[in-house]
């Protein structure tokens, strides 16, 4: 035996039982005691309700055995209707009987066919000559038996909706509670890996052209030195708070947090050509800058005043989830990842500092002069590179219509 029965054999179950009841006792009343062969069909009837089941379970113990099994039925109802002599009353209940039991679990195709099998077999046999009138004990007998047939159906509907609606409340509930979970993890989780997790979908490593940006605050190691872990913790979340919504109002992909440090590039998910995503990140540089001085003003009375470092590189990078089964990130790499962060190194106190690939993209936006080239490690050759001094545009248009 299984050790789970499918849960349309056991819907079906009970109904069969009562029918094939039902059907016996009407039997045995249609042909009288005398008829020695209307009380072996009818010892039959009764054992085939509990033979379906058992070889639907032990062979068959799924959905599909249950609603074909329905084929067994409309052939046993054909037989019930040629042996009661067509009777009106008796066909109408055993047709009634099958229609309400296939529908209780399949979809009227299956109906279709059922009444195609009890019509075929019912026209095999059929005369004028074999049709009668029932008593008023078989008609009583064919009323109960529908009547019963009803009720235990409208019963184990009303139980399997009750189980339904338990079992919809029971999601709801844990929908709300993995909701509120991933609520709580998604500022752990970058957008795109929560996003890939969440729709079970893995994202390959796949070419970019990316703009990308390192930023660090000067001075902010200090601070970390000399106050407590309290108030280190609500200025570390406040500065980088304000620079993630700035990142992302101008279309920046946060890539990660490294301590005081920022990594975001431009022109992966939203790339709107690599002049506009060098544009937008120059533009969000400089607003971070402001930013920063308005937050330095607040915290001026913990320490020393606290200055930015920027920089800035464009070109082709290696984007997707890197890491292990245990930790996965999205992120960016390559070679314009390490010349983005080594030119941030280089960068002087609240200096925008980027490359001349970049220069080359902006310089109709972007007022710029140029520095001594610098060398860096990994690089052989020096790297010229550019300073920014401001915007050329009054107004950079960002991708959700802000403005700076």
């Amino acid at each position: 035996m299984a050790a789970v029965t499918n849960q349309l054999i056991r819907l079906t179950y009970i109904p069969r039982i009562v029918v094939y009841l039902g059907a016996a006792l009407t039997l045995v009343v249609t042909r009288g005691p005398a008829d020695l062969l209307q009380y072996l069909l009818a010892l039959l009837i009764l054992f085939i309700p509990h033979l379906v089941q058992f070889i639907n379970i032990r062979f068959f113990n799924h959905s599909a055995a249950a609603r074909y099994v329905m084929v067994v039925d409309a052939a046993m109802v054909g037989t019930l209707i040629v042996a009661m002599d067509f009777n009106v009353l008796g066909s109408l209940t055993f047709a009634v009987c099958l229609i309400m039991g296939t529908l209780m679990i399949a979809p009227p195709a299956m109906l279709l066919l059922n009444l195609m099998i009890v019509l075929s077999i019912c026209g095999l046999f059929f005369s004028p000559e074999n049709f009668t009138l029932m008593s008023n004990v078989q008609e009583l007998f064919n009323a109960v038996l529908l009547m019963s047939f009803c009720a235990v159906v409208a019963w184990l509907c009303f139980r399997h909706t009750s189980r339904l609606v338990e079992v919809r409340h029971d999601i709801g509930e844990k929908n709300k509670n993995l909701k509120k979970q991933n609520t709580r993890l998604q500022p752990y989780i970058s957008d795109q890996v929560f996003r890939s997790a969440a729709d079970d979908i893995a994202i390959n490593g796949r070419k970019r052209y990316l703009t990308v940006f390192f930023s660090d605050i000067e001075g902010f190691t200090y601070l970390m030195d000399h106050l407590d872990e309290d108030t280190i913790t609500r200025m570390l979340n406040e500065y980088l708070d304000e620079m993630a919504q700035i990142a992302h109002r101008f279309g920046g992909t946060v890539d990660k947090f490294m301590g005081d440090g920022v990594m975001i590039f431009f022109g992966d998910q939203q790339s709107r050509g690599h002049s506009e995503d060098a544009l937008s990140c120059i533009s969000m540089a400089i607003e971070m800058r402001l930013k920063l001085y308005r937050i330095a003003a607040r915290w001026r009375d913990f320490g020393p005043e606290l200055h930015i470092r920027i920089g800035i590189h464009s070109g082709f990078c290696t984007v997707g989830n890197f890491g292990s089964a245990q930790r996965m990130d999205y992120t960016a790499v390559g070679s314009t990842v390490n010349l983005a962060s080594r030119l941030e190194g280089c960068a002087s106190r609240d200096e925008i500092l980027i490359s001349d690939v970049t220069c080359r993209l902006i310089d109709k936006d972007v007022i710029c002069h140029a520095k001594p080239p610098v060398l860096v490690k990994g690089i052989t050759q020096p790297v010229h590179v550019f300073s920014i001094d401001s915007l050329i545009k009054k107004s950079i248009q960002v991708p959700n219509n802000g403005t700076v």
